[in-house]
């Protein structure tokens, strides 16, 4: 926060998102998950809605069997692009998570049931977006 002639700024300092994502690949050589996960997080401050980059973070946290966060990435990354009338890249990221739930975290399959294929059956309607894929 800057002082100007008795006024705070709060103006957000603007990242080098180049820098970011050279300083995240490093990491990500280094098998430093956790590191690039914060590296990406910084460009998500600016921009919640890049969906690249928080793919990118929900496959970290996969490889890093962190995958209850992962599992919430994609979801954020499927609502949006279903928001965004992209059905067809909703329904690939709904897919990833399925798969995670079919082979690491069955326990989440009940949490998640919106997306797995009970859902479409409770549901009733093909309309739903994490259900569509089915």
């Amino acid at each position: 926060m800057a002082t100007f002639n008795g006024w705070e700024s709060h103006k957000e300092v603007a990242i080098d998102r180049e820098k970011v994502l050279l300083a995240a690949q490093g990491y990500i050589q280094k098998k430093r998950y956790d590191r690039a996960v914060a590296e990406y997080q910084k460009i998500i401050q600016q921009d919640p809605d890049d969906a690249r980059t928080l793919l990118k973070i929900g496959d970290l946290q996969s490889k890093m069997e962190a995958h209850a966060d992962a599992i919430a990435t994609y979801e954020r990354v499927g609502k949006y692009y279903a928001t965004q009338g992209f059905a067809l890249k909703a329904i690939a990221v709904y897919k990833q998570i399925r798969e995670i739930i079919q082979k690491h975290v069955p326990n989440l399959s009940d949490r998640y049931a919106h997306i797995t294929p009970n859902a479409l059956a409770a549901a009733g309607s093909p309309h739903q977006p994490q259900a569509c894929f089915i």
